[in-house]
């Protein structure tokens, strides 16, 4: 009769004694590594447990690359915004990197980290050194063009939005929307609105978004004064996110300028319509609704002049 495999027998959860057993092992190391990641992945760590856990282990191996990226990857991904631990993080990647020092991994989050912290000149550099090992890879192009906006070199940005998206079209369709929506911000800021315009456009066909790449787009649309296109894009937007107060200003910001270009060129009943629709958007701003009003007496509709107004003292 065949004896049972060694492997066949039932998983037992670790406890403390079992600890103690791999840790008279001849790789303590590992028995370090497996021991905690086996109780983190398995909630029996919560994440500060975790984290000194690993702490411990950072000091009894500080050059095993292993234990310093759990260290750093639970501090950066457990501990969001600017809590201590992210300086752990950032602290801890450096280790990595002094003992891999082309690890793209590494050097991408310790890019995020420092972006985060907007160390700008910090996270170039490491974006840069990462494009030298994965000039395929167009998520970096991303970032590195975001650092430069914030240092206030947009060409620059755009610049390398144009390679990443380049790369995006060929090795990771993905990544394009990212990319074009980025870059026709940055035309937004640079005032090349017809090329701002056709990015955001593109993006939003490849992958709707009713929030960032719709509102740079209204605003576009605006600037070239294609109410229409913006009140339509806007609309749609609401029906997805019918709440978000950026899209209801800027959509009620659209009817009212639209209403006065009507009531210049003699459109009353357009203007009153576009007026009506603002005041509907925004009930609360005064001004909207005095436009609203004074459109009304222009026709004589001195009732609903007064209802618009309620308690309001309209001043000429």
């Amino acid at each position: 009769m065949r004896s049972e495999s060694k492997y066949a027998a039932p998983f037992t959860m670790p406890t403390a004694n079992s600890y103690q057993r791999w840790r008279k092992r001849r790789q303590p190391l590992k028995t370090w590594q497996r021991f905690g990641l086996f109780l983190y992945r398995n909630r029996l760590f919560n994440a500060a447990e975790y984290l000194e856990f690993t702490k411990r282990a950072q000091q009894r191996f500080p050059r095993d690359f292993r234990i310093n990226w759990n260290l750093a990857t639970t501090a950066l991904n457990e501990y969001p915004g600017n809590s201590p631990q992210r300086g752990l993080a950032v602290q801890t990647y450096l280790v990595c990197l002094s003992i891999q020092p082309d690890h793209p991994n590494v050097l991408w989050n310790v890019a995020v980290a420092y972006i985060h912290d907007k160390k700008y000149m910090l996270a170039i550099e490491a974006i840069e050194k990462l494009l030298k090992i994965t000039p395929n890879f167009p998520d970096p192009y991303n970032n590195i063009a975001h650092a430069h906006f914030q240092l206030g070199q947009i060409e620059t940005a755009i610049e390398y939005c144009n390679q990443g998206i380049k790369l995006a079209r060929i090795h990771a369709p993905e990544h394009l929307p990212k990319l074009l929506s980025k870059r026709g911000r940055y035309f937004r800021e640079t005032g090349r609105n017809q090329e701002g315009i056709q990015d955001l456009e593109e993006t939003l066909e490849i992958r709707p978004d009713p929030v960032f790449s719709v509102t740079h787009l209204a605003f576009l649309y605006h600037a070239e004064q294609r109410y229409e296109d913006a009140i339509k894009l806007l609309a749609g937007a609401l029906e997805v996110k019918p709440h978000y107060k950026p899209h209801q200003e800027r959509l009620s910001t659209i009817h009212m300028e639209l209403s006065k270009k009507q009531k210049k060129d003699g459109q009353i009943t357009g203007a009153i319509e576009s007026a009506k629709s603002a005041v509907k958007l925004l009930p609360d701003r005064l001004d909207m609704r005095k436009e609203l009003a004074r459109l009304y007496m222009r026709t004589k509709q001195w009732n609903l002049a007064e209802q618009t107004l309620q308690d309001v003292l309209l001043i000429d």
